[in-house]
């Protein structure tokens, strides 16, 4: 063997035999290893885009109900502008 070169033993386990778990964010699969650190990052982004969008249903309710109270003053703006 070459200096430098080194090899590596293949595991015992064949890569059909490996377990695999699926992320429960995502649905992902992930060997046992790395599912926990997967499963740590993906709940924060699924957290984040949870938060994201309850925010947007929120400022959709409320703008929604300033174009109605809008309507309902039976504002002149536009006669306003002319």
């Amino acid at each position: 063997m070459a200096p430098g070169k080194h090899t590596y033993k293949k595991s015992s386990a064949s890569s059909s035999q490996t377990s695999l778990t699926p992320c429960q964010y995502c649905t992902q699969t992930f060997s046992t290893r790395g599912i926990k650190s997967h499963e740590a990052s993906c709940k924060n982004k699924w957290e984040k885009k949870k938060q994201s969008r309850e925010f947007a249903e929120i400022a959709a309710n409320v703008m929604k109900a300033q174009r109605k109270a809008h309507k309902d003053k039976q504002c002149l703006c536009n006669d306003k502008i002319q």
